[in-house]
């Protein structure tokens, strides 16, 4: 089984830490959020463990994988809605076991109105439907959202249709979508809602 460690270190030098955590839980995929760069000395360390790739991101994201990092294509809706504080990739493990692996740093609640937090939301998951739905590299549902959502499970942006529409469960009474005001809207499902 392939093991994902998130954090956001929020540009403190914690590489130590990190390695630690890596080497313990044999991580595969390293995702980190508003880590400091340039990164060297955290690479070196991570390659001290075993092989390690860095694969490409946007500046505020820093990943590492201890496979082939080819086998993660980065992928960039057409609109890109959401910015560079989403990324996204087809990861192919293996050719029957591929999922959309989306990287998140949600706008914070001092420096955004809920406004705009709901429109990056919103934004984010058309992406990401779209993805699904369109792009010829995926055309699956088999998707992993991780990152620093800046936002409560419970809050609208995170479990409203206009936002992720992530629920605590996989399905409702049998059902993978619910309709409102004759549309139909597909769930995420959120383990996080327990915590």
């Amino acid at each position: 089984m392939t093991t994902f460690l998130f954090w956001n270190i929020q540009n403190k030098h914690l590489d130590g830490y990190i390695v630690r955590l890596v080497q313990e839980h044999q991580v595969d995929v390293l995702l980190l959020l508003e880590h400091p760069k340039p990164d060297n000395t955290l690479f070196s360390q991570l390659n001290s463990l075993r092989s390690y790739q860095s694969v490409t991101t946007h500046n505020r994201f820093g990943v590492y994988v201890a496979f082939d990092s080819s086998l993660m294509v980065r992928i960039t809706p057409p609109t890109s809605a959401a910015g560079e504080r989403v990324d996204y990739w087809d990861v192919a493990l293996s050719p029957k076991n591929r999922l959309l692996l989306v990287l998140v740093h949600g706008l914070d609640l001092i420096n955004y109105n809920d406004q705009a937090r709901s429109l990056f939301f919103e934004r984010l998951h058309e992406d990401i439907t779209w993805i699904e739905e369109y792009d010829s590299k995926v055309r699956h549902k088999r998707t992993v959202i991780v990152g620093d959502f800046n936002a409560n499970p419970f809050e609208a942006v995170v479990g409203g249709v206009r936002g992720l529409h992530a629920i605590r469960v996989r399905d409702v009474g049998g059902r993978h979508k619910r309709s409102v005001m004759k549309r139909e809207y597909e769930f995420f499902c959120n383990p996080m809602w327990s915590c």
